[in-house]
Protein backbone atom coordinates (compact mmCIF):
# COMPACT_ATOMS: atom_id res chain seq x y z
CA UNK A 1 0.00 0.00 0.00
CA UNK A 2 1.92 3.18 -1.30
CA UNK A 3 -0.78 5.83 -1.28
CA UNK A 4 -1.01 7.99 1.93
CA UNK A 5 -4.66 8.09 2.04
CA UNK A 6 -7.42 5.62 2.57
CA UNK A 7 -10.86 4.81 3.11
CA UNK A 8 -12.88 1.65 4.69
CA UNK A 9 -12.96 -0.15 1.37
CA UNK A 10 -9.44 -0.20 1.02
CA UNK A 11 -9.16 -1.71 4.57
CA UNK A 12 -11.50 -4.36 3.52
CA UNK A 13 -9.35 -5.12 0.91
CA UNK A 14 -6.63 -5.48 2.84
CA UNK A 15 -8.47 -7.91 5.16
CA UNK A 16 -9.78 -10.20 1.53
CA UNK A 17 -5.97 -10.44 0.60
CA UNK A 18 -4.66 -11.88 3.88
CA UNK A 19 -7.61 -14.18 4.42
CA UNK A 20 -6.96 -15.49 0.54
CA UNK A 21 -3.11 -15.62 1.06
CA UNK A 22 -3.88 -18.24 4.15
CA UNK A 23 -6.55 -19.92 2.10
CA UNK A 24 -4.38 -20.17 -1.10
CA UNK A 25 -1.55 -22.05 1.25
CA UNK A 26 -3.68 -25.20 2.32
CA UNK A 27 -5.86 -23.23 5.62
CA UNK A 28 -9.25 -23.47 5.93
CA UNK A 29 -11.97 -21.85 7.82
CA UNK A 30 -11.90 -22.97 11.64
CA UNK A 31 -15.70 -23.14 13.19
CA UNK A 32 -14.17 -24.79 16.54
CA UNK A 33 -15.50 -23.31 19.74
CA UNK A 34 -12.17 -20.63 19.60
CA UNK A 35 -13.96 -18.81 16.99
CA UNK A 36 -17.36 -17.74 18.87
CA UNK A 37 -17.19 -15.37 20.74
CA UNK A 38 -16.71 -11.84 20.08
CA UNK A 39 -13.87 -8.97 21.84
CA UNK A 40 -14.87 -5.63 20.77
CA UNK A 41 -13.75 -6.24 16.90
CA UNK A 42 -14.89 -5.23 14.01
CA UNK A 43 -14.04 -8.53 11.65
CA UNK A 44 -12.08 -11.44 12.70
CA UNK A 45 -12.01 -14.83 11.03
CA UNK A 46 -9.60 -18.18 12.29
CA UNK A 47 -7.91 -20.64 9.83
CA UNK A 48 -6.51 -23.22 10.43
CA UNK A 49 -4.17 -26.01 8.45
CA UNK A 50 -4.14 -28.77 10.81
CA UNK A 51 -7.55 -29.07 12.52
CA UNK A 52 -7.58 -26.29 14.67
CA UNK A 53 -4.22 -26.92 16.89
CA UNK A 54 -2.38 -23.94 15.44
CA UNK A 55 -5.22 -21.25 14.30
CA UNK A 56 -4.19 -18.28 12.43
CA UNK A 57 -6.59 -15.40 13.36
CA UNK A 58 -6.92 -12.07 11.03
CA UNK A 59 -8.82 -9.50 12.57
CA UNK A 60 -9.77 -5.96 12.29
CA UNK A 61 -9.84 -3.98 15.45
CA UNK A 62 -11.34 -0.16 15.74
CA UNK A 63 -10.26 2.16 18.93
CA UNK A 64 -10.76 5.53 19.01
CA UNK A 65 -8.95 6.96 15.87
CA UNK A 66 -7.30 3.81 14.88
CA UNK A 67 -8.23 0.74 13.21
CA UNK A 68 -5.56 -1.96 13.15
CA UNK A 69 -5.62 -5.27 10.68
CA UNK A 70 -3.58 -8.61 12.73
CA UNK A 71 -2.71 -11.15 11.85
CA UNK A 72 -2.09 -13.63 15.00
CA UNK A 73 -1.07 -16.90 15.19
CA UNK A 74 -2.25 -19.63 18.35
CA UNK A 75 -0.47 -22.37 18.57
CA UNK A 76 -1.60 -25.47 20.77
CA UNK A 77 -5.45 -23.77 20.52
CA UNK A 78 -6.82 -27.46 20.12
CA UNK A 79 -9.59 -27.97 22.75
CA UNK A 80 -9.77 -24.23 23.94
CA UNK A 81 -12.84 -22.58 24.10
CA UNK A 82 -11.72 -19.26 24.16
CA UNK A 83 -8.41 -17.47 22.26
CA UNK A 84 -8.01 -14.29 23.37
CA UNK A 85 -6.90 -11.70 20.59
CA UNK A 86 -3.76 -9.89 22.60
CA UNK A 87 -2.33 -13.39 23.87
CA UNK A 88 -1.66 -14.45 19.91
CA UNK A 89 1.54 -14.24 18.51
CA UNK A 90 1.65 -11.16 15.95
CA UNK A 91 2.55 -12.12 12.49
CA UNK A 92 1.39 -8.72 11.23
CA UNK A 93 0.03 -5.51 11.83
CA UNK A 94 -1.42 -2.82 9.43
CA UNK A 95 -2.78 0.57 11.61
CA UNK A 96 -4.90 2.85 9.82
CA UNK A 97 -5.30 6.41 11.73
CA UNK A 98 -8.73 8.12 10.71
CA UNK A 99 -8.20 11.75 10.27
CA UNK A 100 -11.93 12.70 10.23
CA UNK A 101 -14.72 10.82 11.53
CA UNK A 102 -14.77 6.94 11.80
CA UNK A 103 -18.73 6.46 11.40
CA UNK A 104 -18.62 8.88 8.02
CA UNK A 105 -18.91 6.51 5.01
CA UNK A 106 -16.26 8.45 3.41
CA UNK A 107 -13.59 8.31 6.36
CA UNK A 108 -10.35 8.65 5.54
CA UNK A 109 -7.22 7.29 6.97
CA UNK A 110 -3.52 7.72 6.82
CA UNK A 111 -1.00 4.93 7.86
CA UNK A 112 1.96 6.95 8.92
CA UNK A 113 1.35 7.86 12.47
CA UNK A 114 3.79 11.21 11.84
CA UNK A 115 1.61 12.37 9.12
CA UNK A 116 -1.34 11.57 11.47
CA UNK A 117 -0.54 13.82 14.38
CA UNK A 118 0.40 16.62 11.65
CA UNK A 119 -3.20 16.78 10.93
CA UNK A 120 -4.47 16.02 14.19
CA UNK A 121 -2.18 19.10 15.22
CA UNK A 122 -3.83 21.11 12.13
CA UNK A 123 -7.26 20.70 13.05
CA UNK A 124 -6.90 21.32 16.43
CA UNK A 125 -5.46 24.93 15.65
CA UNK A 126 -8.36 25.29 13.25
CA UNK A 127 -10.77 24.42 15.93
CA UNK A 128 -8.97 26.93 18.21
CA UNK A 129 -9.22 29.46 15.55
CA UNK A 130 -12.64 28.94 14.26
CA UNK A 131 -14.22 27.45 17.27
CA UNK A 132 -17.43 30.06 17.04
CA UNK A 133 -18.20 28.21 13.49
CA UNK A 134 -19.99 25.26 12.86
CA UNK A 135 -19.65 22.54 10.18
CA UNK A 136 -22.96 20.27 9.68
CA UNK A 137 -22.63 16.14 9.39
CA UNK A 138 -23.92 14.81 6.74
CA UNK A 139 -27.32 12.91 7.07
CA UNK A 140 -25.66 9.61 5.66
CA UNK A 141 -23.87 9.67 9.32
CA UNK A 142 -26.56 9.51 11.72
CA UNK A 143 -26.94 5.79 11.11
CA UNK A 144 -23.67 4.82 12.79
CA UNK A 145 -23.79 7.96 15.04
CA UNK A 146 -26.89 6.45 16.18
CA UNK A 147 -24.77 3.51 17.96
CA UNK A 148 -22.88 6.18 19.56
CA UNK A 149 -25.41 8.23 20.85
CA UNK A 150 -27.80 5.24 21.87
CA UNK A 151 -24.57 4.34 24.42
CA UNK A 152 -25.26 7.21 26.06
CA UNK A 153 -27.14 7.34 29.62
CA UNK A 154 -30.63 8.46 28.72
CA UNK A 155 -30.26 7.97 25.10
CA UNK A 156 -30.79 4.15 24.61
CA UNK A 157 -34.00 4.53 22.87
CA UNK A 158 -33.23 7.22 20.48
CA UNK A 159 -34.19 6.80 16.71
CA UNK A 160 -32.67 7.71 13.58
CA UNK A 161 -35.87 9.88 12.33
CA UNK A 162 -35.19 11.76 15.81
CA UNK A 163 -31.64 12.77 14.83
CA UNK A 164 -32.54 16.64 12.75
CA UNK A 165 -28.81 17.58 12.90
CA UNK A 166 -24.96 16.56 13.71
CA UNK A 167 -23.15 19.60 14.18
CA UNK A 168 -19.42 19.71 14.62
CA UNK A 169 -18.45 22.57 16.28
CA UNK A 170 -14.73 23.08 18.02
CA UNK A 171 -14.02 19.86 19.78
CA UNK A 172 -17.67 18.71 19.92
CA UNK A 173 -20.35 17.16 18.39
CA UNK A 174 -23.77 18.64 19.02
CA UNK A 175 -26.46 16.09 18.45
CA UNK A 176 -30.08 18.27 18.15
CA UNK A 177 -33.19 15.99 18.01
CA UNK A 178 -36.83 16.85 16.48
CA UNK A 179 -38.34 15.15 19.30
CA UNK A 180 -38.71 16.74 22.95
CA UNK A 181 -35.08 15.04 24.15
CA UNK A 182 -32.46 17.53 25.38
CA UNK A 183 -29.51 17.97 23.04
CA UNK A 184 -26.77 16.05 23.02
CA UNK A 185 -23.10 17.20 23.44
CA UNK A 186 -19.94 14.35 22.65
CA UNK A 187 -16.24 15.28 22.40
CA UNK A 188 -14.61 15.09 19.18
Amino acid sequence: MEKKYYNKNDIQVLFTSLVNKYLNNGYSFNLAESARGHQGEELKTDLTNDNGKTVIRILVIHCSDVVEVQVRKYSDSKNKTTLWNNEGEMLEEHSFFCVNWYYDENATFVMDKDFFEEIKELKRERAIRNYGKAEFISENAFKPALKIIQRKKGYKSVSLKEISSIEHKGCEYIVRFNSNRNNLTLEA
